[in-house]
């Protein structure tokens, strides 16, 4: 017996059979703050540990729709790595940066080094500066100053009408 080989569109499945609308509920908001996403995004570097999964390859092909400087992805899972980088690069809809870096980290060996070390040697490697924190609370702070401007000392903007998630 042969089987009929038929074309299977995912985008198409998901519209029809689980989502049931034609766009996204973020559609709207994506259009409305392009400006800002972009100013936000574009020409930055971009750490993205755990990326060779479901959920962090589906944020790096997010964010390789802005056109950042560098992207560094950190997995455990060198072959998923591996399919990662095949996808993108078979793809014409990302922006791919010149710098692309993938980091498999293995735990085979008894004298392991650690995961915050693994961390700073990344960042030093993106000539960033780690942020330290003393407590949860300084943390908590420092991580709302990132994601709302206006809370910033000496900040003039203000982004009110962004999204609360933002």
């Amino acid at each position: 017996m042969f089987s009929k080989q038929t074309n299977f569109n995912l985008d198409n499945f998901i519209t029809t059979y689980v989502t049931k609308r034609p766009n996204s509920l973020l559609a709207d908001d994506f259009h409305k703050y392009n400006t800002e996403l972009n100013n936000r995004i574009n020409n930055k570097s971009v750490l993205v540990i755990g990326g060779a999964g479901t959920i962090g390859s589906s944020y790096i092909k997010a964010i390789l729709r802005f056109n950042i400087a560098k992207l560094v992805v950190v997995d455990i899972n060198e072959n998923g790595l591996t399919e990662l980088v095949r996808d993108l690069r078979s793809s014409t809809e990302y922006h791919i940066p010149e710098e692309f870096i993938t980091y498999p980290v293995t735990f085979e060996d008894r004298d392991m080094i650690p995961f915050d070390q693994i961390a700073l040697d990344l960042l030093h490697e993106l000539d960033l500066e780690p942020d330290i924190c003393q407590t949860e609370d300084e943390a908590r702070e420092k991580a709302m100053r990132l994601y709302k401007p206006s809370l910033r000392e000496g900040s003039t903007t203000t982004f009110e009408n962004l999204p609360a998630q933002l």
